[in-house]
């Protein structure tokens, strides 16, 4: 297909969900080994063809993880925990042969052949080697099996070990790409394009984006592989573009909620007559939430997005999600106590924080839900349309943001090594024009 998102879309929800999906519930994994693997590794390799460039194991392990645990919600018979290999096709059979037996049996008016219980050992002796805690429920013919609760105890276990497995910062990534909201941009669009979509999952995977040993075009930092870089980078202008469109955002929502939104308004702080802590003024509705016990009239709105990698937040980004995005909460409030000037001209600051990764700080979550809930309300809308419709909008812009900086990147680099060229074909006169290239 020519749109590689919609291709995918349709892989994830259609390719992953074959005939074979519906044999492991029914058959003993014995019978679908060679199936099962065989499907295993064109799954993998489809999305290889997909991201441009070969996976670790790691990172197909992460993909086949559900997107709220950072993966791309991929479904396989088997996840791995380190070097092991858990059959998830097993869990499948024995939950559902557990759920069906009573209705076989009152169907046949007579107990169960020893057979039809022999079955399950296989399959329970191996998930009891890697779900220690379950092994006497597993074991146990009678016992009801909770696929869902399971599946998704396994691979909150599959996501602990991936993020044992990686140094700070993959475990930086690991964790930001599992944090609320972060999820959303998988669930719901096709509207990235080819190269976006290509940047997007490889960046949320670890796989490499940029060539080793390249620094900065714009900053002349170091610029790691993963793109990281391009998450920080004030030098290209590409966050304030970001910033700019999340302001957008906030504002037609306010405009739809009824809130009389205003941007970047002066004169709000009467002893800093240029300052602007607002780049979204709202009035204040009796369903918009805030966060101080306060009420006020109006509500100042700080927009911002921030990166989990930067170097003074790594180490907290690596074990708790939104953690980036929480301590430039309280930095916006702190900074020239912001919080308390505004509350002294009856006005109340609400920072609203973005990670990177797609992430909502959780008060940004909870005012932004209020306002969706009053749009809901006043366009009769169904419960939930409006911020699903939001999610959504902030995730793509997010996508689209970073593709751009790191496509300006490739850009940059790509004229320096045009003129680097020339430099070897044009001699001297060569040299006088890579150093107006970078002169320039």
């Amino acid at each position: 297909m020519p749109h590689q998102h919609v291709a995918y879309y349709l892989f994830r929800n259609g390719g992953t969900f074959s005939k074979l999906q519906w044999w492991c519930p029914t058959t003993p994994r014995t019978y679908l080994a060679p199936l099962l693997q065989g499907f295993h590794d064109r799954q993998k390799q489809t999305l290889e063809t997909f991201l441009g460039s070969p996976l670790s194991s790691h990172q197909w392990t992460q993909a086949k993880l559900p997107t709220k645990l950072g993966g791309l919600g991929l479904s396989s018979g088997r996840t791995e925990i380190g070097l092991e290999v858990v059959s998830l096709a097993d869990l499948a059979f024995l939950a559902s042969h557990r759920q069906c037996a009573p209705h076989i049996q009152q169907l046949l008016h007579a107990p169960l052949s020893p057979h039809f219980c022999e079955c399950e050992e296989p399959a329970a002796r191996h998930l009891a080697a890697y779900i220690p805690d379950l092994a006497s429920s597993l074991r146990d013919p009678q016992a009801h099996l909770d696929h869902k609760a399971v599946l998704n105890r396994i691979h909150h276990h599959v996501h602990l070990g991936l993020v044992q497995q990686h140094d700070r910062v993959g475990q930086a990534r690991l964790t930001a790409y599992a944090a609320p909201f972060a999820d959303f941009s998988w669930n719901q669009d096709t509207l990235l394009s080819n190269v976006a979509f290509r940047d997007s999952p490889s960046m949320r995977l670890g796989v490499s984006v940029f060539d080793d040993s390249m620094a900065c075009s714009f900053c002349q930092q170091p610029l790691d592989t993963y793109g990281h870089h391009c998450m920080n980078c004030m030098g290209q202008g590409h966050k304030q573009v970001m910033h700019t469109s999340f302001r957008n955002v906030v504002y037609r929502l306010a405009a739809r909620a009824g809130a009389r939104p205003a941007l970047e308004t002066p004169h709000l702080l009467p002893d800093q007559p240029r300052a602007r802590p607002a780049d979204v003024l709202i009035v204040t509705l009796p369903d918009v939430h805030q966060s101080s016990w306060r009420r006020f009239p109006k509500l100042a709105l700080d927009c911002a997005i921030t990166s989990p990698f930067q170097s003074s937040v790594l180490r907290p980004s690596a074990t708790t999600p939104l953690a980036a995005a929480d301590r430039y909460t309280d930095l916006k409030r702190q900074h020239t106590d912001m919080q308390q000037r505004c509350a002294r001209q009856n006005l109340g600051f609400e920072p609203l924080v973005l990670e990177s990764t797609g992430g909502f700080c959780g008060e940004t979550a909870t005012l932004l839900q209020s306002l969706a809930k009053v749009v809901d309300t006043r366009e009769h809308l169904p419960p939930g349309h409006t911020w699903q419709r939001l999610q959504e909008s902030l995730s793509i812009d997010l996508q689209r943001g970073l593709h751009g900086a790191c496509l300006k990147q490739r850009q940059q680099w790509s004229r320096s090594t045009l003129s680097l060229t020339e430099v070897g074909a044009g001699g001297l006169h060569g040299h006088v024009r890579i150093k107006l290239v970078f002169a320039i």
